[in-house]
């Protein structure tokens, strides 16, 4: 036993850690040293976003679906195109968060050749949310050729930047309420997908949602959240006494119609996404205010990627408990334990959302 486990560390067919890939093989070299990207350099050039690629080669690398989907499982194609052919030589490589995994294409992966093309595919894959889930797939075609190398990314998403929505997943039968959310995104000037892609992580599209914190509806306005909004919008019907009740008996009354979207605008869809709309623009507010601003953008830099994290992060947990780990942690904010719950959230909102305005998953 002792003479297995002093081996295992140099064999491929000792099981490693567990990817969404499956149980891999234990590799005693991440990269082939003929690339030039030692581990350490490898790593350091993927989490610096830099796209590792050789834009002089005809040869490609693509993903289906285009990028990471965070919220649900799907089917998972690695497509390499290459015009002069994918020939006996070439070299294919699969890399897990800096780990070479290539045994798992030819072990797990269905292997289907058409063309100049070679398309590798996984059947219902699921990402590790908690997980960095950096995935970098290498293509050379012999040995005299460069290396191409190619990320598979994460989705992104802005809150004002308008996608119309392409495809909606899942909720496929959800055709009235996606009609809503997108006119009144589009006439308060805010991005559909990024509006369905909350809704779709608050509520799954239930109008009759009711969670733990008595939130409710699609977009899981609070007791707290909706006090601006009813100021501004007086005459949305309150059912009386509702923060009286304990959460369980206000689904029940909701169930039974006693509560229902006439005397409770929370339950009335069109009202609902408005309000979330609303909430979000009052946070968007908040961190519009030089000094908050200023924080958030020495901390964490500019742009609408950035910006869409705080808001979402804010919409989950409340802008001041962000506000507080901006200062705290710093880059590190999301790693708070106060943030735990609104760093999975900021991951399925923006996977929903870039998602919903594509068209290239592939069904399960």
């Amino acid at each position: 036993m002792k003479k297995l486990l002093l081996l295992c560390p140099f064999l491929y067919a000792c099981a490693g850690p567990m990817s969404p890939f499956g149980a891999h093989p234990i590799s005693p070299k991440l990269l082939n040293p003929e690339s030039g990207l030692s581990n350490g350099n490898f790593r350091e050039r993927s989490l610096a976003g830099e796209i590792l690629i050789d834009h002089l080669s005809s040869a490609s690398i693509r993903f289906r679906p285009e990028r990471q989907l965070l919220h649900d499982r799907s089917n998972f194609e690695i497509e390499i195109e290459d015009p002069h052919g994918i020939g006996h030589e070439a070299e294919i490589r699969l890399f897990y968060q800096g780990q070479d995994i290539t045994p798992i294409l030819e072990s797990s992966a269905t292997k289907s050749v058409k063309a100049n093309k070679l398309i590798y595919r996984f059947e219902n894959f699921r990402l590790i949310l908690n997980r960095e889930n950096e995935i970098f797939v290498s293509y050379r075609r012999d040995i005299g050729s460069k290396l191409v190398l190619q990320q598979y990314k994460r989705p992104e998403c802005s809150w004002r930047r308008q996608s119309q929505i392409l495809d909606p997943g899942v909720f496929e039968n959800k055709y009235t309420l996606f009609n809503t959310v997108e006119n009144l995104s589009y006439k308060n000037g805010v991005n559909p997908s990024f509006v369905a892609g909350l809704i779709a992580q608050e509520s799954s599209f239930n109008p009759k949602a009711v969670s733990s914190a008595r939130a409710i509806g699609l977009t899981q306005i609070t007791s707290l959240a909706q006090v601006p909004i009813v100021e501004r919008h007086p005459s949305w019907p309150r059912f009386e006494r509702i923060d009286e009740y304990p959460p369980f008996v206000i689904k029940s009354l909701v169930m039974m119609g006693q509560i229902n979207s006439s005397n409770e605008w929370r339950l009335n869809p069109n009202l609902s996404v408005q309000g979330g709309i609303e909430h979000m623009q009052l946070v968007e507010k908040y961190w519009s205010r030089p000094i908050n601003k200023k924080l958030m953008e020495k901390t964490l830099g500019e742009g609408e990627n950035v910006f869409s994290d705080v808001l979402l992060a804010s919409y989950n947990s409340g802008a001041y408990r962000v506000k507080r780990n901006l200062k705290r942690k710093g880059k590190n904010w999301l790693l708070s334990s106060e943030l735990g719950e609104a760093k999975k959230y900021i991951l399925k909102v923006k996977s929903y959302c870039y998602h919903f305005s594509k068209s290239d998953s592939i069904k399960l």
